[in-house]
């Protein structure tokens, strides 16, 4: 007997067509003949995965060289960082690695 193994794709792929469903996980998991407890752990290693995503920072004006008065970061979940131009490299990378 022979078995048909996923890929982490294919996992991925479920995981992100469960949350596009609206069903609960159990329900979910009963509709694709899936154990609960492989989603849960593939959903676990897929948020992993999605946290370590390279977000780009965009820097606006008219260059870089240009007075700089401030900065605002604004990260994906929403959260707004807003700070004054006095905030040295150092400082700022400590609060990029916050979110």
């Amino acid at each position: 007997m022979s078995r048909n193994r996923r890929s982490q794709e294919d996992w991925f792929s479920l995981i992100e067509g469960c949350e596009e469903s609206g069903l609960g996980i159990q329900e979910f998991c009963q509709q694709e003949s899936i154990c609960s407890s492989n989603y849960y752990y593939w959903r676990k290693r897929y948020r992993s995965s999605q946290e370590r995503k390279f977000v780009p920072l965009r820097i606006t004006g008219s260059s870089i060289g240009a007075n700089i008065s401030g900065y605002e970061v604004v990260y994906p979940n929403g959260v707004t960082l807003r700070l004054g131009g006095q905030v040295g490299l150092g400082e700022l990378s400590q609060l990029l690695r916050l979110f």
